[in-house]
């Protein structure tokens, strides 16, 4: 089903943004093989995906991400974009900042896609070496995710 939304959605991104051909051909084809062999080379066009695509459109490729982490794990932890590493891709891809998640249906399904995404990659050593080092931008973003998904507020800076 996941591969199936990220084809329709292909259609409906700007074309400076969709997959050509040969990326979706490359991606659809994980139906039949699920592999590290298979994933690695996939990892850049699903970070681009995350980082360019709407907001509402991201889901697919988070999913595939967070899934991608349990099978080749390693390569996920290196993953990265710019100045971006995995962490940042994750936080910026699902908007994981105070006021942005407020009310948007799809931020909360990036968000929570993106939360599962942590726990898979904090499974392995390097996983558990990448939340040592980035602890700090993983527990914020989950915090802004609690604040602005439960409301709970006392003031425009000071949260209960």
């Amino acid at each position: 089903m996941i591969l199936n939304k990220l084809t329709l959605f292909n259609a409906d991104v700007p074309p400076e943004f969709a997959l050509s051909p040969a990326q979706l051909a490359s991606i659809t084809a994980l139906k039949s093989s699920f592999s590290h062999e298979t994933l690695t080379p996939l990892l850049p066009s699903l970070v681009e995906m995350i980082l360019t695509w709407p907001s509402p459109k991201r889901f697919p490729a988070i999913d595939i991400v967070r899934l991608a982490a349990v099978k080749t794990h390693a390569d996920v932890c290196d993953m990265s974009s710019g100045e971006l590493g995995v962490v940042d891709i994750f936080v910026e891809g699902a908007e994981m900042h105070e006021g942005v998640m407020e009310g948007r249906k799809d931020v909360d399904v990036n968000s929570l896609l993106a939360v599962r995404a942590f726990v898979n990659l904090f499974e392995g050593e390097e996983g558990k070496k990448l939340m040592v080092r980035d602890y700090a931008k993983v527990i914020l973003s989950e915090v802004d995710l609690i604040v602005d998904n439960v409301g709970v507020g006392c003031g425009q800076d000071c949260y209960c």
